[in-house]
């Protein structure tokens, strides 16, 4: 079947979940054989909060030549990581990467930001190949975490 939001991608299953792509799977996989309590697409993040505009905004319409968009909502942006986990109060992000699509690159950006914001100490990985994903197991466990976990995106159990 294909997968129109990621480009050339085949879906997988692993431990009756259905991920969107092979890599998806094979990086669950390794990080579940080392051990770690990881999930499947478990938060999604708002990175930027929508709302309703005040200000006239027109832009072109083919029939009628312009449109006031001002009373249309613009909605959140959001963004959901393949997986995550708790790791030593620690709020673990992996992203499997083969070909990012065209938005990706700004919702990193701004997901970026929004993780500077949290209180709660967190790690970001995005992989590309179970080499990568081994690499950041082995970071992950050698990762010295001394801070109290305060944030609200903690993954419930």
């Amino acid at each position: 079947m294909l997968n129109k939001k990621i480009k050339n991608a085949t879906q997988s299953q692993v431990d009756n979940i259905k991920f969107k792509s092979v890599l998806e799977g094979l990086i669950y996989r390794t990080f579940k054989d080392a051990g770690f309590d990881i999930k499947y697409e478990p938060i999604k993040f708002v990175i930027w909060k929508g709302f309703y505009p005040t200000v006239p905004f027109y832009d072109k319409d083919s029939k009628t030549g312009f449109i006031n968009f001002a009373k249309k909502n613009l909605v959140n942006v959001a963004y959901t990581p393949d997986c995550c986990f708790n790791y030593n109060r620690m709020l673990v992000i992996v992203e499997a990467k083969g070909y990012p699509n065209d938005c990706f690159a700004l919702k990193k950006k701004l997901f970026r930001g929004y993780l500077e914001q949290l209180e709660q100490p967190v790690i970001y990985f995005e992989l590309y190949s179970k080499k990568q994903a081994l690499e950041a197991i082995k970071i992950i466990k050698e990762y010295d975490n001394n801070t109290e976990n305060k944030g609200e995106p903690e993954m419930s159990s």
